[in-house]
C-alpha cells in the first residue's frame, strides 16, 4: 500500500488498483475513478476501507455520508445540451450560449437526505457536459449503517434520470 501524508490528510492507494482513500481530520473519502465496475464491488471496497478507517480513528458518530457521481457527457457543446438535459439553460434570442454553471440543492421532504446538483458546460478545455451529483445525509448516522449508501444511490439515480431527456434515458438504460 502506498501512503502519502500531506497537509490535507493521508492519501492511501494500492498499486495496480484504481480506487484510493483519503483520511482527513474530519472524515474519510473513498474514490473509484472510471472505468466503473459494478455497484456491489464499489460498496464492498468502500465498506472495507471504512472499517479500516473506523478501527484506526474510532469515530463516535458519523455527521454526514455523501455519495458523489461525476458524469461527463463527452463531445457535447452548447448547441447539443437540449438533447441531453430536460431543462437546458435558456439564452436570449440575440445571443449564443457559450458556457454555463448551474448549482442547486434538492431536499427530500420528510427524509434526512438531500442532493446537490451541478450542471457545467465549460467554454474551454475538453468539451463535454458535466453533471455532478452529490447525494448526502442531513442527520448523524450509525457508524456501520451501510443502508445509507443504498438509499443515497437510489436518490442519486432518481435525480440523475429526472434531469435527462427521454431520448437520453433510452440510450443509457437504467443504472
Amino acid at each position: 500500500m502506498k501512503m502519502i501524508v500531506g497537509p490535507e490528510g493521508v492519501h492511501l492507494s494500492i498499486p495496480g488498483q484504481k480506487s484510493f482513500a483519503q483520511a482527513t481530520v474530519d472524515g474519510m473519502r473513498f474514490t473509484m475513478p472510471q472505468p466503473y465496475t459494478h455497484w456491489q464491488s464499489f460498496v464492498e471496497e468502500a465498506v472495507r476501507v471504512w472499517e479500516a478507517f473506523c478501527k484506526i480513528a474510532q469515530p463516535i458518530e458519523v455527521q454526514r455520508i455523501t455519495l458523489r457521481y461525476v458524469n461527463r457527457f463527452a463531445d457535447v457543446d452548447a448547441a447539443r445540451v437540449a438533447t441531453i438535459l430536460k431543462d437546458p439553460p435558456s439564452c436570449p434570442a440575440d445571443f449564443a450560449l457559450q458556457d454555463f454553471t448551474y448549482q442547486s440543492t434538492l431536499r427530500i421532504p420528510g427524509e434526512p437526505y438531500a442532493a446537490r446538483v451541478v450542471k457545467h458546460l465549460p467554454s474551454k478545455g475538453p468539451s463535454g457536459l458535466i453533471l455532478d451529483i452529490s447525494a448526502f445525509t442531513l442527520e448523524p448516522s450509525e457508524i456501520n449503517d451501510s443502508d445509507d449508501l443504498v438509499r443515497l444511490r437510489k436518490l442519486k439515480n432518481r435525480v440523475f434520470f429526472s434531469l435527462l431527456t427521454e431520448s437520453e434515458i433510452s440510450k443509457r438504460g437504467s443504472l
